[in-house]
This record gives structure tokens, sequence and C-alpha cells, in this order.
């Protein structure tokens, strides 16, 4: 189901987001002709704006990632962004036929990225014990393997899977609500990190 931007009239709002990706790299010095301090630009094409400008200027650009999930709208993102995002909700193997679905018409992406729930435990069985009552009550309504949970070198291994389906980019978020374990969780993606460094 599509709805209508607030702000917008027109009958076609998917046509809108496509020239945005140009418009921000254009705004954020991006794209040619880039922006020098106080120089504005302006636009009369889908999103109107007078004399806009962006301070502080990024030192490196702007990358669009577009976040998609049917097709149609992943080649879509291939065409018109840097990198695309991957639904957090893909079990690994729909997760590869996904990324390949999109590399398919980009061949060259800055960024193919996945979200992924996790839990990073001590080991194993601190892992399971810790998430067995958010698991057991159908973690947002996910199927479990599009989580990670387990000790620093099962969530190793995912990511190298991940890798290995052509993802370069991995945003975590986590599972567990309470504080202590999610900061643990954290400390100990430190571990992980060390362990996919050459994937």
């Amino acid at each position: 189901m599509r709805h209508r931007a607030p702000g917008t009239t027109s009958s076609r709002p998917w046509r809108r987001p496509q020239p945005s990706p140009l418009t921000l790299r254009t705004v954020a010095r991006h794209h040619a002709p880039p922006l020098g301090p106080g120089e504005t630009v302006s636009s009369d094409g889908c999103w109107k704006f007078q004399d806009a400008t962006i301070a502080p200027l990024p030192p490196d650009g702007v990358e669009v990632w577009v976040g998609a999930v049917a097709s149609p709208a992943i080649d879509c993102s291939a065409r018109i962004g840097d990198g695309w995002l991957a639904s957090p909700g893909l079990v690994p193997t729909d997760a590869a036929a996904a990324s390949a679905d999109y590399l398919e018409p980009s061949a060259v992406a800055v960024a193919v990225a996945v979200r992924r729930d996790i839990y990073v435990g001590e080991n194993e069985q601190e892992a399971l014990d810790t998430t067995a009552r958010i698991r057991e009550r159908g973690y947002r309504g996910r199927h479990p393997d599009a989580t990670v949970v387990g000790g620093p070198e099962t969530v190793a291994k995912a990511f190298r899977d991940l890798a290995q389906s052509s993802y370069t980019d991995i945003i975590v978020r986590n599972m567990m609500p309470t504080q202590k374990h999610a900061v643990a969780s954290i400390r100990r993606l430190a571990e992980v990190r060390a362990m996919v460094s050459d994937a």
C-alpha cells in the first residue's frame, strides 16, 4: 500500500524518492558541481527549494543507502543510491538471494548492508539462557534465524557468512533491553570485530 507523503500533492508519489539521492549529494558536496563554504543550491524539480546549504560540510561527502525489500524496489535502489540496506527480517538464505538480486544490475556498490538483532554472550550457553525468554515470546515476530545469538565465535561465523553473501556492512541492534546485558554484548562485539577483520 502506498501513502501520500505529508505536504505532497503528486498522484505518483513513488517517483519522488528517485531524485532525492541526487539532491542530497548536490547539497552535501558529493556530486558535481561541489558546494564550497557559503555556497548555495536551488532545485525546481520534484523537491523544490531555494538557496539551500549545509554546514558544516562533510569532508568525505554523503553516501545514500536506500532500504528496499521487493525486487523492483531493490533494482531502483541499485540505480539511484550508493548502497542498499536489506530488511532486518531476512533469514540467511533469503539475505543471500536478495544481495544477489541487488548486485545483478548494480555490479559495483559502496555498501550492501543488513541489520541484525544480536546478543553476544560470554559463551554459547550464557547467550541462549539470557535470551531464552524473549526468544520464546517470538522476538519482534521474526524468524529465529534472522537474529544472531551466541558466543563471540558463533556471532563471528554468522557475520562471515553474510560477508560471503556480499554484505559489506552489518548494522546491529541489541536484543536485550536490560542495560547490563546490552553493554556487555556491545563490549564483546570488539572480539567479534577482531575475528572478522579479514572477511
